[in-house]
Parts: structure tokens; sequence; C-alpha cells
């Protein structure tokens, strides 16, 4: 992986846990770590959902090895949000290639 190739700025979010004004757990958004990144499309679809049917769009996010990154994190890239479905580690711990995945 050249640096060069790393040339889009994303941001990695994680769920935090808070309590609202009644003591009620909730769920909120908190950056993780904003990284550089090649951006590689995957591939798209449709899926059918009840009677509803959805569009997707997959992307492979390839950032810089961490080992704070899981499946439950989503991954802001140009105003969208992302959900990640899997990661790989390809070269030991050099790089991590994320698949994920936009949902319309």
């Amino acid at each position: 992986m050249r640096t060069g190739d790393l040339d889009r700025r994303v941001v990695i979010y994680t769920a935090t846990t808070a309590r609202d004004s009644m003591g009620q757990s909730v769920e909120t958004p908190a950056i993780l770590a904003t990284v550089w990144a090649k951006i590689t499309p995957v591939g798209g679809g449709e899926d059918t959902e009840g009677d509803k049917v959805t569009a997707s769009n997959r992307v492979m996010f390839t950032i810089r090895f961490r080992t704070d990154v899981t499946e439950a994190m989503q991954i802001l890239f140009d105003t969208e949000y992302y959900d990640i479905l899997t990661i790989e580690k390809p070269d030991r711990k050099r790089r991590l290639e994320i698949t994920a995945e936009k949902k319309y």
C-alpha cells in the first residue's frame, strides 16, 4: 500500500451509551477516529424486505492498521454513513480492508 493511495478522509464512528433525562440508556454516536482511506467501489444491489425494496451500495475502505475498529461501527464518507460488514487484515499489521454498505 502506497501512502498516496490513501487520499480520502473518513470518520469512524462508534456507539456509546449515555443516560437521558429520564435515566434510560440511549446509544449515541461518538467519533473514534478520523483517518485517511482509499475508496474502492465493490458493488451494490437491491434486497426485498417484506414488501419493500431497498437498494444498497458497497464500498471497500482501505486504511492503516488499527486494533480498535469492529463490525459494530460505522464510517462517514462524503456525508453518507456506511455500516461495516467485514474487516480483513491482508498484510500483517499494515492495513485494514473494511467492506461497508450504505442502504437507501
